[in-house]
């Protein structure tokens, strides 16, 4: 089994004081973080792409039906439901502030699920954890915003999957992050067969209450989903090399190559390279690039798991987690699969997996006992840390655009039937009767 995390001997018992230090030095570095990556979010307002359809129910209706109205796809999204409905009782101008308070509030929640692990608080998983929660690439799309807050809220349920608590009172806490993780969106709820094993393997009445939990919040949102009507037409990634060559573009590259692309010194660019390998592969009949394409990516995720179970439990279901989420979101996806692989598209579905893969390595580095190899891993993580943070200080024009929301507002009182334009290429129309009362 696991050897532990490095903690403090026994004899040296923490108090109760220090037992939350590195939960808040934590938290201050998430929240830092969340805010020096993009201050005009904060300083000009922003009102991201579905939180402005949100915050116009929030305006239009009684609190209970925007509380529990659902958007055009079709499942219930708590964050957005629950940011717009508070932003519709408040003036305009407090809207972004609402949904970016609330997004940082779920960027915390991973630290206070895994400081529920004695190992990941004793030891130094929190600080970890905060640095690869900002370090992850690709976070442009998830950052202090809810309208993608189901994929860092399937973090936590992930974290709930792989980490170990003890009390009641944890029992109780983790039950209240899967449900809100369940009720985000469809992402979490994809973990719940690994919940059931999970509950199979360990035959503990919490984990059994997990996967029970998790799975009843499924079954809402696929009634939901089944009510909702006829879905959009999706070209989903069908074959083995294509879903090969989005994992080695977005989970392999995405660490390593494509934050270098901006320096002169980039031996290439990542993001052409495999693009143009995939459109050739799929212009072509069986060759060594599909091959490759099938095998390499298939490897990297099964070879490690029998190891993994006999010594690493932890970091064996972060890495199953990444992977059935990675899957599950690419069969989800609106984008079509050769638009997956460039590493600007669709951000979202791979920021949970490409996390938990941070995770895994951190967790096997930690209980590793050969100090050579235990310093090679951790560097090999330092190593990829810093890569995600040079991608971190790169501004994204489209995700971090200075939409000035409350500029917008000005000129919106002025002329009510003036549309509201709060990201690239989405407008929020506010009813003339509205501004009244905001």
């Amino acid at each position: 089994m696991s050897a532990p995390l490095v903690v403090p001997p026994a004899h040296m018992p923490q108090s109760k004081t220090g037992r939350y230090n590195s939960l808040v030095v934590a938290g201050v570095i998430v929240l830092f973080g969340l805010c020096a990556r993009a201050p005009q979010i904060l300083t000009g307002g922003r009102v991201w792409t579905e939180e402005g359809a949100f915050l116009l129910t929030g305006l239009t209706r009684t609190s209970w039906q925007s509380l529990t109205w659902t958007a055009a796809q079709g499942y219930y999204q708590l964050p957005l439901s629950l940011g717009g409905t508070i932003a519709g009782l408040l003036p305009l101008e407090a809207a972004p502030i609402v949904f970016a308070m609330l997004s940082a509030g779920i960027f915390l929640l991973p630290l206070f699920v895994a400081s529920g692990d004695e190992r990941w608080r004793k030891g130094h998983g929190l600080i970890a954890l905060a640095l690869v929660l900002l370090a992850t690439p690709p976070g442009t799309e998830v950052w202090l915003n809810v309208a993608s807050a189901q994929f860092v809220l399937a973090v936590s349920a992930g974290l709930v999957l792989a980490l170990e608590f003890s009390g009641r009172r944890r029992v109780v806490f983790n039950c209240v992050v899967l449900i809100a993780a369940g009720l985000a969106g469809m992402a979490s709820v994809l973990l719940a067969p690994l919940f059931w094993l999970r509950a199979l393997t360990s035959r503990t009445t919490e984990r059994w209450l997990y996967a029970v939990v998790l799975t009843l919040i499924g079954v809402l949102q696929v009634v939901l989903l089944q009510n909702a009507g006829p879905t959009l037409a999706r070209d989903r990634p069908n074959t083995p090399w294509m879903i090969g060559g989005i994992v080695m573009s977005r989970q392999i590259l995405q660490w390593t190559c494509y934050p270098m692309d901006q320096f002169p010194f980039a031996p290439l660019n990542g993001a052409s390279a495999m693009w143009g390998l995939a459109n050739r592969a799929r212009e072509s009949g069986i060759t060594l690039q599909k091959v490759a394409l099938s095998i390499l990516p298939a490897l990297i995720y099964l070879a490690p798991l029998p190891g993994l179970w006999r010594r690493h439990r932890q970091a064996f279901w972060m890495l199953t987690a990444a992977a059935v989420l990675l899957l599950g979101s690419l069969g989800g996806s609106l984008s079509s699969p050769l638009s997956l692989i460039l590493p600007w598209n669709a951000c979202r579905y791979f920021y949970a997996p490409n996390l938990l893969l941070g995770l895994t390595l951190f967790a096997v580095a930690s209980e590793v006992v050969n100090p050579r190899r235990k310093k090679v891993m951790f560097a090999v993580l330092g190593l990829l840390l810093a890569l995600g943070f040079l991608e971190f200080h790169r501004a994204d024009d489209f995700f971090f655009a200075k939409c000035d929301w409350y500029e917008q507002v000005e000129r919106w009182h002025a002329d009510p039937t003036r549309p509201l334009i709060h990201a690239p290429n989405w407008e929020l129309h506010v009813p003339p009767e509205v501004a009244g009362g905001h």
